[in-house]
């Protein structure tokens, strides 16, 4: 179902039980200040998933569309790198493949990708060689569920214990979390692609949302890290 908001030209496209705001290639070029060029060069070179070039019907015709929180995002990103990395070595990054360097959760509380709640549950849950990069991600996707869905601190505590508990191998990264509540109970579902599960008229969904673009997210902002391996604090858990 598509709907637009009258304060500006935007598209809400329902996806299962959440909303995904797009963005037009114009409204994308004009917020960004990118050219045409730039933007398909980066698609040929995969910094940008084919999968966010979304093409829908317009009064012009047909026209494309990209996930805006995850576009905005990611040209931003890539803005912000272009000059320190060959756009191989960005794509490389900004790719969803897992990295072989274990994390400890205070890092991710650090980085800001955990909240102060949830660390000493992460902390008691975390495997003792440390965090793999799926499950730093997961934890990651969880957080801003969370956040969005102002969930008590004891109900978040729960979810890390949940997600933490997922038996290996965890292949999230190119994946997606959904949080949803059944009988009452709140849980979550990983799914291998970005697509939510589909479940009967029983189950609540309240959240739904890709790891790819905190995947790359995470890759490209602590590159160095990666670079360097594990801390001393890695090391000694």
């Amino acid at each position: 179902m598509l709907c637009y908001d009258k304060s500006i030209d935007r598209t809400l496209l329902r996806k299962g039980a959440i909303s995904l705001e797009l963005i037009s290639k114009k409204q994308l070029l004009a917020e960004t200040g990118i050219s045409y060029g730039q933007l398909y060069r980066w698609k040929r070179e995969r910094l940008i998933p084919e999968g966010w070039f979304i093409k829908q019907s317009s009064y012009t015709g047909q026209e494309t569309f990209f996930p805006k929180e995850q576009m905005l995002a990611r040209v931003q990103a890539i803005l912000e790198a272009k000059d320190r990395y060959s756009l191989e070595e960005l794509a490389k990054i900004l790719s969803p493949e897992a990295v072989d360097v274990p994390l400890a959760p205070r890092e991710l509380w650090e980085w800001g990708e955990l909240g102060p709640d949830l660390l000493a549950a992460a902390e008691a849950a975390a495997p003792p060689a440390g965090l793999s990069f799926d499950q730093a991600v997961l934890l990651a996707a969880l957080w801003e569920g969370v956040q969005r869905l102002s969930l008590p601190p004891e109900s978040a505590k729960d979810l890390v214990y949940q997600a933490l508990a997922l038996p290996p191998p965890l292949r999230c990264a190119e994946g997606g979390c959904t949080l949803f509540r059944c009988g009452g109970e709140l849980t979550l579902a990983v799914t291998g692609g970005e697509q939510p599960p589909l479940f009967g008229p029983a189950v609540s969904v309240l959240d739904s949302r890709p790891m790819s673009e905190l995947a790359g997210r995470i890759k490209m902002k602590y590159t160095a890290r990666f670079e360097s391996g594990p801390t001393d604090e890695n090391r000694r858990k």
